[in-house]
């Protein structure tokens, strides 16, 4: 209860120090469980957000899978699809 009541973003900083006993509060944000609004409270309350990469790939949209739905088996050297075929690592 103590810690969402000094997460409370309209805490003062100074407040938030005091009662977290500490200068510095980060926080890491879920792919999905954040939005704009969110994010610029924490910065404008003096909170580091650590955020996820956003997935800019069209190929989703496009019908086709994108990099995040491969999976590398080092065991084997390969690359597994969503379908279970596998491709050598080019590098």
């Amino acid at each position: 209860m103590w810690a969402r009541i000094a997460l409370n973003l309209r805490m003062s900083p100074t407040k938030r120090r005091l009662f977290l006993q500490t200068d510095k509060l980060d926080a890491v944000a879920d792919r999905g469980y954040f939005n704009g609004v969110e994010i610029l409270a924490c910065d404008r309350a003096g909170i580091t957000v650590t955020l996820p990469k956003p997935m800019t790939s069209g190929a989703k949209s496009e019908g086709r899978f994108g990099k995040q739905d491969f999976v590398y088996l080092p065991e084997e050297d390969v690359y597994r699809c969503p379908a279970g075929e596998r491709q050598r690592s080019t590098t």
